[in-house]
């Protein structure tokens, strides 16, 4: 037995010994690979499912934690405890419970991956907004019905990765030489001792489904390198999120480090105080940019998710009473519907032919009024609706909101119906700012914006498709971004 555990104890340093670089910060990384996944946006609206899947290309083991939250504060609706096996695999679809309006989500799966704790078909829950959860959770004056939980997001935390032939790699392991068959699931008690520092490898991917339209929305996931070098498992009810992120090279004895792109294109690493700025620096976006198709004539609708993954951090003041709210303007429930807005410019619209979208500054007023430039987005999972009165027309969001302000809407889009948008997140004068990181030269760095992310959707119904033939079109397409940044740097300014 001594010589098993000495075994063990080696590869587990051999584990640990790679789960931390020489420059451990956190990233987004390009190739889709990480220890975090971020899922911009799930929906169970207008009769569609999101199916998901989580997969582990690495050789070891991982267990990971994973966490639905609801689109208005972010609150957690579904968590739980997931073990991956190397190059496993994991399938879920999100659905209704019972198809009615007022319906909640469940998440549904046949799939034989050893979760933790949750047994399926599993309902997402009210109880951290509703009547019945915990002080201060319950002072949210957001909705408390099971309908919040009907869209949002969700994140995916690796928690470490599971020592090759301990208990818990057995346990986990599929049954049978062919791989296939239902896990064990019965974890042994040591779990920790069969655990180091996480590593990378996750993967994860999203399709929002509606199988009477014939339609298929799909994304990747955002994946996070360079999280934290520590084993997250706590075998505790306490669970990591986004602020559990960590740099060993931090000059804050809780802090982390992101590596984001300067304006110029370089690498640029900055240190952070508190850990959740580091992880909405990676996300922070000065704009966003993408393309829209709308019209009668096309039959055809465009949403943009977009989704502010850590807004509830700085927003959601039941939960963190001491934080600034920057980069975000004021805390959620600021208005009795429970919301937390933040105006986005989106005055520059243009066709495919580079005109403006809008309507001549002298042709509007009468009979067509001037559109205000301003989208407001008011929940930690918004949709853009580029329909009439902001009509979510291809997720059939709840949550939807125009790009303008503005009742002529018929009017106004004879001025446009295809071309690209470029969302000012900054709004202008650049009033949404994160709080500055700093260089490793002690220059201190602000980041304009915010933490976003999300992807553009559009459908199109061809009505001149033949008699049984499928006539429903549609894409998705990631957002594009700018990165802009101002320093105190009296020369070498790497904002420049």
């Amino acid at each position: 037995m001594s010589t098993i555990r000495i075994r063990r104890g080696l590869v587990a340093a051999c584990l640990a010994c790679a789960a931390v670089p020489a420059a451990q910060a956190v990233m987004l990384d390009q190739r889709g690979l990480g220890q975090v996944l971020v899922y911009p946006y799930y929906t169970v609206n207008s009769g569609q499912d999101t199916l998901l899947t989580i997969l582990n290309t690495a050789d070891v083991g991982k267990a990971v934690h994973v966490a639905f939250r609801e689109a208005y504060n972010g609150r957690e609706t579904l968590t739980f405890n997931l073990f991956l096996s190397p190059h496993d695999a994991w399938s879920a679809a999100v659905s209704t419970i019972d198809g009615s309006a007022g319906s909640g989500a469940r998440l549904l799966s046949s799939d034989s991956s050893c979760v933790q704790s949750l047994t399926y078909p599993a309902p997402f829950t009210t109880t951290s907004f509703d009547a019945n959860a915990p002080a201060p959770s319950r002072e949210d004056t957001g909705p408390t019905t099971p309908a919040r939980t009907r869209e949002g997001m969700l994140e995916v935390i690796a928690l470490g990765d599971i020592v090759p032939g301990s208990p818990t790699a057995i346990a986990i392991t599929p049954a049978g030489s062919t791989g296939e068959g239902a896990r064990s699931c019965n974890l042994p008690e040591q779990v920790a001792t069969d655990l180091v520092a996480p590593t990378g490898g996750l993967a994860g991917s999203g399709a929002i489904a509606n199988v009477g339209e014939g339609t298929f929305y799909t994304y990747a996931a955002d994946a996070l390198v360079g999280f934290t070098p520590s084993l997250l498992w706590t075998g505790t009810a306490t669970a990591p999120d986004l602020s559990s992120a960590r740099s060993s090279a931090s000059q804050f004895p809780d802090g982390a480090i992101a590596s984001v792109s300067s304006p110029s294109g370089d690498a640029l690493a900055l240190d952070y105080e508190n850990a959740i700025d580091a992880v909405s620096a990676v996300f922070m976006a000065d704009s966003i940019y993408n393309e829209f198709v709308i019209g009668a004539a096309l039959g055809a609708n465009t949403d943009w998710v977009v989704t502010f993954p850590t807004r509830q951090f700085y927003v959601d003041k039941a939960r963190y009473p001491g934080v600034d709210v920057a980069p975000f303007v004021e805390p959620f429930g600021a208005t009795a519907n429970g919301e937390s807005r933040v105006s986005a410019s989106t005055e520059s619209m243009f066709d495919r032919e580079g005109a403006s979208a809008w309507p001549p500054a002298g042709n509007c007023g009468s009979p067509i009024p001037c559109p205000s430039h301003v989208a407001t987005f008011g929940h930690q999972v918004g949709v853009l609706a580029f329909a009439d009165a902001g009509t979510s027309g291809v997720f059939g969001s709840r949550l939807a909101v125009p790009p303008m302000l503005a009742s002529a809407w018929d009017s106004f889009w004879t001025h446009g119906d295809t071309g690209a948008l470029t969302l000012d997140l900054a709004h202008g004068d650049g009033q949404h700012r994160l709080r500055a990181g700093t260089t490793g030269d002690g220059v201190h760095v602000q980041l304009a914006g915010l933490p976003v992310t999300g992807f553009m959707a559009y459908n199109v119904i061809n009505t001149q498709a033949a008699p049984g033939r499928l006539a429903n079109y549609g894409g998705t397409f990631r957002h594009r971004s700018r990165a802009r940044c101002t320093s105190d740097a009296d020369a070498g300014d790497p904002c420049q």
